[in-house]
């Protein structure tokens, strides 16, 4: 199996270092299965792409006019610079429009340092977000490129967070091997069509693995604190008419848990209503108590979400 190694000196210092990349049999088969025959994704909603910014403009720590600044001095930086080296210094200079929108980060990390990677995690998935869906999908909104050009300049100055990860910067690479070290059998069969999951975009930072709770144990819970007595095959049957819908499926592929809200609790509420009259004293508690009402679509909103990406796993 070929191995890599990259030897390399950084150009901030003198400091040289090695970097060696190994690749398993096991992962190249399994990543290249996937798309073997035929590979099939649904529909990306173009919304995401405000939810990103959204996500990011809480956090008040960019300011509209100086992104504005920075758009306007770049273009002008593009069409003055006639020649690479023109370019490279006039790119240079575009940081010190970053600079007020650094020493905020600064003092917000000091002050609350979580929330400040929470912010930088944002900045970092709606700048990936933006270079990939601005590919496939034509946005107009020119407020949405306008972040993606200052962010991605932003994020290359903001100062390190404490999360294990190794920034090298920027090197120049002065030596490269390959070696094979082994032969492997990574053939693959025919397995049909696949289905990949959708550009979420879902959340920022480390992904946390899920605590897992039953669908029983959370109905015995809602059960207790509402005076209820709802078995799984209440909730299932009613989960399951829903998501029969195909557009209910895409939004669930496309989107977090909580923008899948907008799409599945209307219709998962008509349902319930639709079928009272099977049992007709939880629909009236349904119905008259709001809080009653929340816990239980907020329970069948996990399931729906779970088993559609379960289907397609």
């Amino acid at each position: 199996m070929p191995i890599g190694a990259a030897s390399g000196r950084l150009k901030s210092q003198d400091d040289i270092f090695v970097l060696d990349l190994a690749n398993e049999a096991e992962n190249i088969q399994a990543e290249f299965r996937k798309f073997h025959e035929h590979a099939v994704t649904p529909p990306t909603d173009p919304n995401l792409l405000y939810t990103a910014q959204h996500r990011v403009m809480h956090y008040a720590l960019l300011v509209e006019s100086e992104m504005r600044n920075f758009v306007e001095a770049h273009a002008a930086a593009q069409r003055e610079s006639g020649t690479e080296a023109q370019w490279q210094r006039a790119h240079a200079d575009l940081y010190r429009f970053t600079e007020p929108a650094r020493d905020r980060f600064v003092r917000y990390q000091e002050q609350e340092p979580e929330e400040a990677e929470e912010f930088r995690a944002a900045l970092r998935d709606y700048v990936r977000m933006y270079a990939f869906l601005s590919q496939v999908i034509p946005y107009y909104d020119t407020d949405l490129e306008q972040l993606y050009l200052f962010g991605k300049h932003l994020l290359n100055v903001l100062p390190r967070g404490e999360d294990g990860s190794v920034d090298i910067g920027k090197v120049d690479l002065t030596h490269l091997r390959i070696s094979k070290t082994g032969e492997h059998d990574v053939r693959v069969e025919p397995e049909g069509e696949q289905v990949l999951p959708g550009f979420s975009g879902g959340g920022s930072g480390a992904a946390a693995e899920p605590e897992k709770v039953t669908l029983a144990e959370l109905l015995a819970e809602f059960n207790e604190r509402h005076g209820t007595n709802l078995g799984e095959h209440d909730m299932i049957a009613d989960v399951q008419r829903v998501i029969a819908d195909g557009h209910v499926q895409a939004a669930a592929l496309n989107n977090s848990e909580e923008t899948f809200a907008d799409v599945f609790d209307s219709r998962f509420e008509d349902k319930v209503i639709e079928r009272g009259e099977d049992n007709t004293k939880f629909l009236q508690k349904f119905l008259d108590d709001q809080e009653v009402r929340d816990d239980y679509i907020r329970l069948a909103r996990r399931r729906a979400y779970e088993m559609i990406h379960r289907e397609v796993a």
